[in-house]
């Protein structure tokens, strides 16, 4: 059994994904986790592939621009790409439909957005002023 089996299931479907190295574009199974990651199956029988991160502070979930990358001639409107930024890496996506890609987006904003607000919470917060900037801070109870 792999670790990721005992996160639960909040979302998932199926994406083209451009690889890292090769940028080829492939068929991908796609589970968003509890544990705020999005992993990536060629087969759900068998290890996933990769794993995106959720709980990186700078992530960033967006649509594609035409000039983003080389996207594949299968893309019928730049409306079905999702791009997911993160420090180490841009994940470049599509959706069979905008529809879908607009759904993923949401939920995977939606995600990172509650990650952020339970990473404040049990914090009290307060304002400090170094060389006359005030700064709004946590710091845990």
């Amino acid at each position: 059994m792999f670790a990721t089996h005992m996160h639960k299931e909040l979302y998932s479907g199926v994406l083209h994904k451009c690889g890292g190295r090769r940028k080829t574009w492939n068929k991908r199974y796609m589970i968003l986790r509890n544990d705020y990651c999005l992993y990536y199956y060629k087969d759900t029988t068998k290890g996933h592939l990769g794993v995106v991160s959720l709980r990186d502070p700078h992530l960033k979930v967006r649509q594609g621009e035409r000039s983003d990358c080389r996207w594949p001639k299968s893309l019928t409107s730049i409306d079905c790409s999702l791009v997911i930024v993160t420090s180490p890496r841009t994940y470049f996506m599509y959706a069979e439909c905008s529809e879908e890609a607009e759904e993923w987006r949401r939920v995977l904003k939606t995600a990172h957005d509650l990650l952020r607000e339970n990473a404040f919470k049990g914090m009290i917060t307060a304002t400090v002023v170094v060389h006359g900037i005030h700064t709004r801070v946590g710091v845990p109870d």
